[in-house]
């Protein structure tokens, strides 16, 4: 994939970004790899297992946004909302409590989830809505906030952030993965208001950007909030412990969602700190084993 990237053939390069399922291109990053599509192809139950987990977690979010009740098994008559209201009425209560309207958009053939009369929600998606809205919600009263995420699988949360008005949105990945989110951002919002490495523009504020770790690293660029989601405890400790130190610099607001099962924590990183003033920690609201943890900076 690399070499068809690097080759200059424009044919080859289409073929692979517009069929991301025939390749395993965002392997790591995104659900819609080859050996996921055979799996769902070749077995209804696990293709129905998926459909079922995806609408769990849009319960979730539900719960999350105060879009529903949060279920309580120790009720007197529990009312489990899994498999009572369809998916397009959780949808609904979703969109009534924050004031906008979601929208799934799939831009790639094979892609799988629940269906929606806004299109397929896939697992990724549903996890990317509830993302940005919490983006929202901590930057709420901040005049033209700047947003900087670490980390951005395709760029879903960027997507949904965009239209619940964050336009000021940087993404920092490694090149490989920078190709696709450019290609998916610039198919559901418009080539317009995308802006790549490299390219210069006099309205960088009002685009999407998506840059290189260089461009984070060697920049004193401040920004309202950055964010980083089941990335940073993926990465060697060295290359890490780097980006803490930008990060302490350029936010006084800090967000991360991640996993603690690797050889260290950004709980780790946050007790060593000497400039954090507050911080707090969480289980996250959309998928078990997961911790939201939320620090301010000096």
């Amino acid at each position: 994939m690399h070499q068809t990237l690097l080759s200059g053939d424009r044919n080859a390069v289409s073929a692979l970004l517009r069929r991301p399922g025939d390749s395993d291109l965002f392997y790591g990053f995104d659900n819609l790899i080859c050996g996921m599509v055979k799996s769902f192809r070749e077995s209804k139950p696990i293709e129905l297992g998926y459909g079922k987990l995806c609408q769990d977690h849009l319960v979730r979010v539900a719960e999350a946004v105060g879009a529903v009740r949060s279920e309580n098994p120790e009720g007197p008559d529990p009312k489990p909302m899994y498999g009572i209201k369809s998916a397009d009425e959780i949808l609904a209560a979703i969109e009534n409590r924050i004031g906008c309207k979601m929208c799934f958009r799939n831009p790639y053939p094979d892609e799988l989830g629940l269906k929606t009369k806004r299109g397929i929600a896939g697992y990724r998606a549903i996890h990317a809505m509830y993302q940005a809205w919490r983006i929202r919600e901590l930057l709420r009263g901040t005049p033209n906030p700047r947003v900087l995420e670490l980390g951005a699988g395709l760029g879903r949360t960027a997507y949904y952030a965009r239209h619940m008005g964050m336009h000021d949105y940087t993404i920092i990945d490694l090149p490989f993965t920078g190709v696709s989110q450019g290609y998916f951002l610039m198919r559901t919002l418009g080539e317009e208001q995308v802006l790549l490495q490299g390219e210069r523009q006099t309205d960088v504020s009002k685009r999407v950007k998506v840059f290189n770790p260089t461009a984070f690293l060697e920049s004193s660029e401040k920004y309202d909030l950055i964010v980083n989601i089941d990335s940073l405890t993926e990465m060697s400790r060295e290359i890490v412990e780097e980006y803490w130190k930008r990060i302490e610099a350029s936010t006084p607001l800090f967000l991360s969602i991640n996993h603690e099962s690797n050889e260290f924590m950004v709980k780790d990183l946050i007790d060593g700190s000497t400039r954090v003033k507050r911080r707090d920690r969480h289980p996250y609201w959309v998928r078990n084993g997961y911790v939201e943890e939320l620090v301010s900076f000096r």
